[in-house]
């Protein structure tokens, strides 16, 4: 937090516009509506170098840079407390930073957290660094180290088009890696009954949801909202830079694989579709797995290799049930009436909007494919995925799934890639 400055008294305030009107020299202090101030630099009769407007406790509130009496750089400060209306002065902030005009930076302080984010278009786009105060118990500060006055860098992550898109790294206090992966977001969907929707209001007046009808004429009400997931290879290392744990994301597919200092496998899991595996040293493995035809599987592997038990069962598989205040993903084709009496129809796949036709007059007019950002792709009406359609898209979308070959990790035990070698039997071993 700022070091807090008193308010100039009047006597000071007229001195320094004497000081000013005659040498051109000097600082001017004027006050303003609100109760503080203004702190001005002069040089030949213009505006020159840094000057500050003060909030009348004596934080500050705006930095201008001038040059020449022109505003080079500008930067407009929000107090946490102002902003919120909170019952006292609070040390956090938002900063928002212009050079010629434009937003090029955002800075924010909240809770000895300190975040610098790049803007443009007033979005967030490139790398944003975030900074943490320097712990006494974690490695000491070294000279790859990056600072900001008394914190330390600690992460950064990469901004497209306003939404975190790429890399991820984080960092020990001695400057040497920590972690490292690639983020991706995607909007994704979900749906309230009316009564769900109605008791969200009652605790939360500003939240928005649309009305919406299936393709059975159930209403729904869809929020929308914006996810940050882990994608592909992601590592995290101890302070000496050697592996501590190395994950694969693949859609549904995830490996772990966790190591001591000295590199050897203390830990491993394998979650996906249907199959599910987990090594832990000196305990061997544990195989768990279930096929189309409800047939499910536990083995136990010792650490030399040996079955130490086996068993199976049959049973039908049901879905998992939901509690009825939980929002579920939308799933298939709804539609609702946009402006200009027109009929929007959207379908959804597993929470995300892919696909949004309009219909005049019971005809299809314009049709999109859609992203996981939301962004659309006009594509002809003739080539959209109709309702009768959906079944054999999704059945075509499963088979190539099957196909898809699975990358396995040098890192984690064979048997966690044989589940087709462990197949159960009808007796306990």
């Amino acid at each position: 937090m700022d070091t807090v400055i008193k308010r100039p008294g009047l006597w000071r305030r007229i001195i320094s516009q004497i000081r000013v009107s005659l040498s051109g020299e000097g600082i001017l202090y004027r006050a303003d509506a609100k109760g503080g101030w203004f702190e001005i630099p002069f040089s030949g009769h213009k505006e020159e170098g840094k000057a500050h407007r003060y909030l009348k406790d004596g934080r500050i509130c705006e930095t201008s840079v001038y040059r020449a009496g022109q505003i080079e750089e500008h930067t407009e400060r929000y107090w946490a407390d102002i902003r919120f209306r909170l019952p006292r002065k609070s040390p956090n902030y938002l900063e928002n930073f212009y050079r010629q005009g434009e937003l090029i930076e955002q800075r924010s302080l909240f809770r000895l957290c300190y975040t610098i984010t790049p803007m443009k278009n007033n979005k967030p786009e490139g790398r944003a660094c975030i900074y943490r105060p320097i712990e006494a118990n974690q490695p000491p500060v070294s000279a790859q180290t990056k600072t900001w006055g008394h914190l330390c860098l600690h992460e950064t992550r990469e901004y497209h088009d306003g939404v975190e898109q790429g890399m991820r790294y984080s960092y020990y206090q001695n400057g040497q890696l920590r972690s490292e992966g690639v983020w991706k977001t995607k909007k994704v969907y979900f749906a309230f009954s009316d009564k769900q929707y109605h008791e969200r209001l009652k605790t939360n007046p500003s939240f928005k949801a649309r009305r919406m009808v299936g393709e059975k004429g159930g209403i729904v009400y869809v929020h929308e909202d914006l996810i940050s997931y882990p994608q592909g290879e992601h590592k995290e290392y101890y302070p000496n830079g050697k592996m501590k744990n190395f994950s694969l994301y693949d859609e549904d597919i995830r490996d772990f694989t966790e190591f001591d200092e000295e590199g050897n496998v203390c830990y491993a899991r394998r979650e996906g579709a249907n199959l599910e595996g987990v090594y832990l040293r000196d305990e061997g493995i544990q195989l768990s797995f279930k096929n189309a035809q409800g047939e499910r599987g536990d083995i136990e592997i010792q650490p030399n290799g040996q079955r130490l038990s086996q068993r199976s069962r049959t049973q039908k598989v049901q879905g998992k049930s939901l509690l009825q205040e939980a929002p579920v993903f939308l799933d298939g084709f709804y539609s609702y009436e946009g402006p200009g009496h027109v009929v929007i129809e959207e379908l959804y796949k597993a929470g995300q909007l892919r696909q949004k036709v309009i219909y005049q007059e019971g005809k299809a007019v314009l049709a999109q494919k859609i992203d996981d950002l939301g962004n659309g792709v006009d594509l002809p009406v003739c080539k959209r995925i109709k309702p009768s359609r959906l079944l054999t898209v999704l059945k075509e979308a499963e088979k190539k799934m099957k196909n898809k070959k699975l990358k396995e990790t040098q890192h984690i035990p064979t048997e966690l890639f044989s589940f087709g070698k462990h197949q159960p039997h009808n007796t306990i071993e």
